[in-house]
């Protein structure tokens, strides 16, 4: 049963060698998340505006449809 044991401890060596980052490291792991922020904020922003513009279009074609039926 040592097996899993050096197992265990080899993960745990990893895991916590993982955890030592030097300054730049950190530095880059913060740029890359604010990259990523950003880049999912704009694309929210983007498929709000699209959403907005679809229904906008929908609302004209109904207006043209409804004054079409009226004449």
């Amino acid at each position: 049963m040592a097996f899993p044991r050096v197992i265990a401890i080899a993960l745990a060596v990893t895991a916590l060698s993982a955890c030592h980052k030097t300054p730049t490291d950190a530095a880059a792991d913060n740029v890359q998340a604010s990259a990523d922020n950003q880049a999912d904020a704009i694309k929210a922003e983007a498929d709000n505006q699209a959403d907005a513009m679809k229904a906008g279009a929908c609302n004209a074609a109904d207006a043209m449809q409804a004054h079409a039926k009226i004449q």
